[in-house]
């Protein structure tokens, strides 16, 4: 049986691909019965998936017109801007 720190490096590195059929199945075992891995797993697969949609969105140029703020995040951004710069305007003084 694979140990989690085997299990890790070869998921972080993409090598489950280059290994053969019954070390495959081993790792996909391990995943499925370690907590731990099974998480790392699904976190490494939501970092590419993000990734790719990052890249895709780079390649046609369209980052800046898919990556906006709501109205609700502008308002907290200002707001708590504006109480920083009334906490350091008022402790300078």
């Amino acid at each position: 049986m694979l140990m989690c720190r085997q299990v890790a490096r070869a998921l972080a590195e993409h090598r489950y691909y280059e290994l053969p059929w019954y070390r495959r199945w081993g790792l996909k075992m391990h995943i499925a019965l370690c907590g731990v891995c099974g998480r790392y797993h699904r976190q490494m697969v939501v970092m590419q998936d993000g990734v790719k949609i990052y890249l895709d969105h780079e390649a046609h140029d369209d980052l800046h017109s898919t990556i906006q703020l709501s109205e609700q995040a502008r308002k907290r951004i200002a707001d708590e801007l504006a109480a920083k710069e009334a906490e350091q305007g008022g402790s300078e003084s």
